[in-house]
């Protein structure tokens, strides 16, 4: 097994991990637009013993209480609890740190409650906020490629499953957006590439099937989308690991519970607004987003990463396997259903985001495809097999620098307010006259 056995002597998944995580770090743009309050929720649960914001009043009303949710007297972030949890012990070390550290700086909570609306919203001003952001978001991120190496590891040997590793972490929105603050994407790769993971290891190892559940169940509290997955691989667990299955739904319930618990006490029921499923269904351009999602020169996943196209290969490569590679099947399926439904979503753009935004949690499941693609690249296969390596390093290495501007270049996240606001002009998306990853370059 080449997985476990990289792990036993992990010097080459502990340099990939520090050699992601500097990069992600030392990467300049910071986005925290919806994600704002991800510290602020932290700081309550540490200080508080809560999730309101209420102590925070001053402060959201600088914001114009923007996601805010009200209920019961109290202020909510209005996005998932999910990723504040997650992110609960990095920000109790810090807060600590900070506070044994008063006589010289200010301490966290300080800090948070003297940002102005500007300080927050501006580009390029890195205040706490951002950088404790920034700081979680690009471990979150390291971890998450060093479980794609793992992943990759499983099939191929060192150096293709690190060219697999290294164009999930740089030629992807797993750097230009994932890693730029603590929005729900990249908690949402790491709670889906660690359940893909464990599920690969359950080919020699089947106990190992029932744990995937956990992340999984997560996976839904981060974002409610991840609801696609945990559908499709426990249909898959049911299928070849019946005799765990049992225990596969048993350690689910040690996530799903607490969560349906606190829903009720907060917001009445089993779960929170921001996961109603009115939010999502037919609209009148759900043609244009299905389209827009995958090809528009602001938001089309294969104009940002067009090295992904090489994942539609491995897809068609998978499913002409016999006998039929069901975790194959069930991952394509996940892609393709969340495609729909990110596209059923009337903002489907994204708003004021880089690149295919939405498309960023099926990035493990994507760089899982490329697996048969890289085990062939390179090989001697004639003229035809240098063609597609020649093609292959030229996409990835288009999407690397799509990607190295979405995480260095303040210019290309300006581009969704001017010259007009996107949110109110959506047509602005398929301007190719104004792509957005050239913005500041003509």
């Amino acid at each position: 097994d080449l997985a476990v056995t990289s792990w036993k002597l992990p010097v080459l998944p502990a340099a990939v991990f520090c050699a992601v995580f500097a990069g992600y770090l030392l990467s300049p743009v910071t986005t925290s637009f919806d994600s704002r309050w991800t510290v602020y929720t932290v700081m309550s649960i540490i200080h508080e013993g809560n999730t309101d914001l209420d102590e925070y009043a001053d402060v959201l009303r600088e914001q114009g209480d923007y996601a805010i949710y009200r209920t019961r007297g109290h202020a909510y972030d209005f996005f998932p609890i999910g990723t504040p949890l997650l992110a609960t012990p990095f920000v109790f070390v810090l807060d600590k740190g900070l506070n044994a550290a008063y006589a010289l700086w200010p301490g966290l909570e300080e800090r948070l409650r003297s940002l102005s609306n500007s300080q927050i919203q501006r580009f390029g001003v890195l205040t706490i906020h951002h950088r404790v952001e920034q700081l979680i978001a690009s471990f979150f991120g390291a971890v998450t490629a060093v479980l794609v190496y793992g992943i990759a590891r499983i099939e191929l040997d060192r150096k293709r499953a690190l060219v697999i590793c290294m164009i999930f972490a740089f030629c992807t929105s797993a750097w230009s957006t994932a890693s730029r603050a603590l929005w729900q994407h990249g908690p949402s790769m790491l709670m889906l590439s660690a359940a893909l993971y464990l599920l690969l290891l359950a080919r020699k190892r089947p106990r190992l099937a029932q744990y995937a559940s956990l992340p999984l169940a997560y996976a839904f509290v981060i974002r409610p989308s991840n609801a696609v997955s945990i559908a499709f691989l426990t249909i898959y667990v049911l299928i070849e690991h019946r005799e765990i299955f049992v225990r596969y739904v048993a350690w689910s319930l040690v996530v799903a519970v607490p969560f349906a618990v606190f829903n009720w006490r907060v917001y009445g029921g089993l779960l929170p607004p921001y996961f109603s499923p009115e939010r999502i269904g037919w609209h009148g351009r759900l043609p244009e987003a299905l389209a827009g999602n995958l090809v528009s020169p602001a938001r089309g996943l294969f104009v940002y990463s067009p090295v992904l196209l090489f994942a539609l290969w491995g897809i068609a490569t998978a499913m002409r396997r016999k006998p039929a590679d069901r975790l194959a099947w069930a991952l394509a399926s996940i892609v393709f259903l969340h495609w729909i439904v990110i596209s059923s979503f009337p903002h489907w753009w994204g708003g004021h985001s880089y690149g295919p935004r939405l498309f960023t949690d099926m990035l493990p499941f994507l760089a899982f495809f490329l697996i048969p693609v890289v085990a062939r690249l390179g090989t001697p296969r004639g003229a035809r097999g240098a063609l597609a390596t020649a093609l292959f390093v030229a996409l990835a290495s288009f999407s690397l620098a799509v990607h190295f501007r979405g995480a260095t270049s303040m210019e290309v996240y300006e581009w969704n307010g001017s010259p007009s606001n996107v949110d109110s002009h959506p047509e602005r998306i398929w301007d190719w006259s104004d792509p957005q990853f050239l913005r500041g370059l003509h």
